[in-house]
């Protein structure tokens, strides 16, 4: 469970610094 909260923290936090980069995050799906 405390993996699960590491691991969607850790998506979070890098789509709020891509937003803020404005750049697509890590794991976002480029779009074709």
């Amino acid at each position: 469970r405390s993996h699960a909260l590491k691991r969607q923290s850790a998506e979070a936090a890098e789509g709020l610094a891509s937003f803020a980069e404005k750049r697509p995050a890590a794991w976002a799906k480029p779009k074709s």
